[in-house]
């Protein structure tokens, strides 16, 4: 039995969104505004850390930012054969629409 929510439950609660993502990626496939469809990314993300960015779930968080990242990758790189985005130009790319990459950690043990 886990003591805390964020121990037990939280990879299955993981790939459920990561599975949203990428159905939310392929349903905006053809997308000519790809700016767009990674700022509504980006701000789900930001909102799933905020949720889950506890003081005992940081591994669990920062496995979510790079496979959500890894869902991007793949999303730009669908095309077979020619690969159009290097991880190095997706990083790049992510940081300047404000991915990302580190979270305030909020403490489950506040002390009154």
């Amino acid at each position: 039995m886990a003591l805390f929510a964020a121990e037990k439950g939280d990879v299955h609660h993981i790939t459920t969104y990561l599975k949203g993502l990428r159905d939310f990626l392929w349903k905006n496939l053809n997308t000519p505004d790809k700016r767009r469809v990674l700022t509504i990314v980006i701000r789900v993300i930001k909102g799933w850390i905020n949720y889950h960015g506890i003081s005992d779930n940081q591994r669990r968080v920062g496995q979510f930012i790079y496979q959500s990242k890894r869902v991007l990758y793949r999303w730009f790189n669908r095309k077979g054969g020619r690969r159009g985005l290097t991880w190095e130009k997706l990083t790049l790319i992510l940081k300047v629409l404000g991915y990302p990459s580190s979270w305030k950690v909020h403490s489950m043990f506040n002390s009154c």
